[in-house]
């Protein structure tokens, strides 16, 4: 397998999990579990109970991690994210679920939030960007944007906007390091031989229920898909709560929220198979060059979204099941 091709089914899964157009630099909240529509505070803000960075703490810690995540045979995780675009203005929202299973199996689905601006409790001047609900239901409004499968030997990429299939087949390593990217390494598989290799990471706060972990990654792939991350810990599982994910160039964040996590529970089986949703969806296998997803995703300066302000168009469909 080429290694453009390589590349282009890795940049599908950055693009859920790490794919820049530009977003706000802002860092979670302090010292707390965020719930769905928690406030992003600035990233000079740290959580409370700042502790001084000991080598020795982070590595006992990441040990700790790597024995938690290795007792994890399915991981099975409900995702809020927030992408923000200072240059543009834009927040961008989503709702989505993340399905682990082992060996090299996974399911990332998002669907886009329709927002409205809303005025700023803490400061009634300002607006800030809150889900629109559904009033019947009391759910957020949103619709099927794209979803990622991992089938062990493939990856299949669904694209809603478009009704676009792309399917991978990749070799063993090139499955590998496409499970090993964005905030996934994080999530799921933790391994201290892998972290020291590719990050840098420091203890850098703790609460009674959480520890705060700044990463940074060494590698130059690393490098040019983010700068830093910010990581929440559970004290008691040692699985993230929050995984904030900064721009190569420091001024754009995605933000990931866990909202609900199953571990160790039976998955479908099909989530984990690539299904050809048929017509009006067109499917190409193995894409490259300028048709693949990499280019595809590229945005047009001065152009955002607003789809997810509008709302779906017609005929949106429903994710692949």
């Amino acid at each position: 397998m080429g290694r453009s091709l390589e590349k282009a089914a890795i940049a599908v899964v950055l693009g859920v999990c790490g794919n820049w157009a530009a977003h706000a630099q802002q860092a979670p909240e302090a010292g707390q579990r965020p719930a769905t529509n928690a406030p992003v505070r600035s990233a000079q803000e740290r959580p409370a109970r700042a502790v001084p960075a000991d080598p020795s703490r982070m590595e006992a810690l990441l040990k700790a991690w790597e024995g938690q995540s290795t007792q994890l045979r399915t991981l099975k995780l409900g995702i809020y994210r927030i992408d923000k675009t200072p240059d543009w203005e834009e927040e961008d929202h989503y709702e989505g679920t993340a399905a682990f299973e082992r060996p090299g199996k996974a399911h990332l689905n998002f669907r886009k939030v329709q927002t409205q601006e809303v005025a700023d409790p803490r400061d009634p001047k300002k607006k800030k960007v809150s889900a629109r609900v559904d009033p019947r239901t009391n759910k957020r409004l949103a619709y099927s944007h794209e979803t990622i499968v991992f089938t062990g030997e493939e990856v299949w990429h669904y694209n809603f906007p478009a009704k676009q299939v792309f399917v991978y087949t990749l070799d063993k390593d090139a499955r590998q390091r496409a499970l090993q990217e964005g905030p996934l390494p994080f999530l799921f598989d933790m391994r201290v031989e892998q972290a020291h290799r590719r990050y840098e990471m420091a203890l850098q706060g703790e609460t009674d229920k959480l520890y705060f972990v700044v990463i940074r990654p060494k590698l130059q792939d690393d490098k040019e898909e983010f700068s830093k991350a910010f990581v929440f810990l559970e004290r008691k599982y040692l699985l993230p709560s929050r995984i904030v994910l900064f721009s190569p160039d420091g001024r754009s964040t995605k933000d990931f929220r866990v909202e609900s996590i199953q571990a160790n529970k039976p998955l479908e089986a099909r989530l984990f198979k690539g299904v050809d949703p048929g017509k009006p969806w067109t499917l190409e296998r193995n894409p490259g060059g300028e048709t693949s997803p990499k280019s595809q995703r590229k945005p047009v300066r001065g152009k955002p979204d607003q789809t997810a302000r509008r709302g779906p168009a017609q005929g949106a469909q429903a994710a692949p099941r």
